[in-house]
């Protein structure tokens, strides 16, 4: 299994990041991201086969963010490429009393149009080892709901383990309609990542009653953010079973760029799943250190091989 593809379905978009606030913009710093894509690319970096599902357009934007993928080592065979519009989402960073905030500009994307018959499913899932989607992409257009579905059906026709994260965004849609499609992705997954607070709000269960409401889920993460200051966080998070909590980890977190923590925790984990042969402790352990990695990290990717998680303790130059 761990020598074996890693697929992943989302949207990736341009992100551009003004130096002092959107309304004051003289120039946007520009970077590729997405929660799937994010994943895709620290998994890529670990070491790991991997291959992205999505639109793109037809156009030197829609390259560009093919060759970011490739750049690292993704897999972008089974894109398809046609239209002209991608998603964008404008990032200001927050400090002080100034809240950080994002406005998506993400409606037209090409992404929006796919269907269920847009897609070769022997091709996606050719030597797939484990498929990853978030809920982000089923607030993306009814017709690619449709089709995240398929691509759940799909995976578990193959036996193929899903791994699904939570992520909701309520720019995108609403509580009430998140939670109604959540209930229907988790009987279809083997690994979820969420908080506590997702749990009571998504499902109004505790992390003791999950299980039994969903016997095929073989690990839950829940991961926790606690915020003491602008650039001081803790990630705290425990890795659930049927049988129960089998290991927790807490770390404080020095933050530079607030965008992917998330995404580079998952990866972590899934990266200790497919390799620390149910290792659970240094699993999480790995995960956390390279949620801590990210944050020290500008832009939404954590691009950095396996073997140099951990090593940021030091703050000596290592030369």
């Amino acid at each position: 299994m761990a020598n074996k593809t890693i697929v992943a379905f989302g949207e990736i978009m341009l992100r551009l990041t003004p130096q002092n606030g959107i309304l004051n913009a003289e120039g946007f710093q520009a970077c590729y991201g997405g929660t799937e894509s994010n994943v895709l690319v620290a998994l890529s970096c670990f070491g790991n086969k991997t291959r992205y599902l999505t639109k793109l357009p037809d156009n030197d934007l829609g390259r560009s963010a093919v060759m970011h993928l490739q750049r690292f080592g993704v897999d972008c065979s089974q894109i398809p490429m046609d239209g002209s519009n991608m998603g964008m989402y404008f990032f200001e960073p927050g400090f002080g009393t100034r809240q950080a905030k994002v406005i998506y500009v993400r409606k037209q994307a090409e992404v929006t149009t796919l269907t269920q018959d847009d897609l070769d499913y022997d091709r996606a899932f050719a030597d797939c080892g484990l498929f990853h989607i978030s809920g982000i992409s089923f607030a993306l257009s009814a017709s690619v709901q449709d089709l995240c579905f398929r691509l759940l059906q799909e995976a578990k026709k193959r036996n193929i383990p899903v791994s699904f994260d939570f992520n909701y965004r309520s720019k995108l849609w609403s509580l009430e309609q998140a939670a109604a499609v959540y209930r229907k992705i988790i009987p279809y997954a083997d690994t979820v990542f969420c908080s506590r607070r997702d749990l009571t709000a998504f499902l109004d269960l505790t992390e003791n009653a999950f299980f039994s409401a969903y016997p095929n889920v073989k690990h839950l993460v829940a991961r926790e953010r606690e915020v003491l200051s602008d650039d001081r966080h803790i990630i705290s998070a425990t890795v659930y079973t049927p049988q129960g909590p089998v290991a927790t980890a807490e770390k404080e977190v020095a933050v530079l760029e607030r965008i992917g923590g998330g995404d580079a925790f998952a990866a972590g984990f899934l990266h200790g799943l497919l390799h620390f042969a149910g290792d659970f402790a240094r699993t999480l352990d790995f995960a956390t250190a390279c949620f801590a990695l990210k944050h020290a990290t500008a832009g939404d990717v954590l691009a950095t091989r396996a073997d140099e998680i951990g090593i940021g303790e030091s703050k000596d130059v290592k030369r």
